[in-house]
């Protein structure tokens, strides 16, 4: 069996520590707490959502590749 090298396992936890991040900003923004934000706060929240979302998938990438 192939055991991941150190870092292949760190990637892969910053990885899930990442996505469970992403599903709780997502949970939030879909509260009243979220809409009664400032719409220029909402947007940088939205923004923020979106790199995680594609760093994620970027570490995914990389996770396939080992």
């Amino acid at each position: 069996e192939d055991r991941m090298e150190a870092y292949q396992q760190r990637v892969v936890e910053e990885k899930e520590a990442l996505d469970e991040k992403i599903d709780k900003l997502a949970a939030f923004m879909g509260t009243e707490r979220f809409c009664a934000l400032p719409e220029d706060e909402q947007l940088r929240m939205i923004r923020q959502r979106n790199v995680m979302v594609e760093y994620s998938g970027i570490l995914g990438e990389r996770i396939a590749a080992f």
